[in-house]
């Protein structure tokens, strides 16, 4: 009996402990999940902010990128304004590049119609000359010989401006000087 009643006293003992460590194992595991909890709680209100913040920087975004698209679009304005602007004074540059060439071009040939007037006053002036020379020789000999000599430039045949010949028959106001 004493045995028994040891053994029963010490089963006792071991349950007795047994529940201890059983209420001690209950408790750590209340405050465990209790401290879960509040970390699952601070875990979800930092999420919900971290939300807010998310959304904030996107609308953010969207509205910087929105300026950025309107700016970029007057940018692009601006340029192709620009870029008109340039092409319009290329043209003009063209334009006046083939006005001086045409006016170089008239300038050559107005120099080369005087050179021509020129060589031709020339002429007309030898022809006066050797005209007035051959009335004083005519005159002289006119007896003698009785020469006839022309009475103006267009009885000579001169080359007027346009190169055609003229002659008595086409008039003496016809040469161009």
């Amino acid at each position: 009996r004493s045995d028994r009643t040891q053994r029963i006293e010490s089963e006792l003992q071991d349950a007795r402990v047994g529940l201890m460590e059983a209420t001690s194992a209950a408790a750590e595991a209340e405050s465990t999940v209790t401290s879960l909890r509040s970390v699952i709680e601070e875990l979800r209100c930092d999420n919900e902010s971290l939300h807010v913040q998310i959304d904030e920087s996107r609308n953010a975004i969207s509205k910087d990128r929105a300026k950025q698209n309107e700016i970029l679009t007057l940018a692009e304005k601006e340029a192709q304004k620009w870029r008109l602007k340039c092409e319009e004074s290329e043209e003009e540059n063209r334009k006046l590049k083939m006005d001086k060439a045409t006016a170089e071009k008239q300038v050559d040939q107005l120099k080369g119609r005087i050179t021509n007037l020129e060589r031709r006053n020339d002429c007309t002036t030898k022809q006066g000359h050797l005209k007035s020379v051959a009335k004083m020789t005519a005159t002289s000999t006119s007896e003698k010989n009785a020469v006839v000599t022309p009475k103006n430039a267009s009885d000579l045949g001169v080359i007027n401006a346009f190169g055609s010949k003229e002659t008595s028959s086409s008039g003496a106001g016809t040469e161009e000087g």
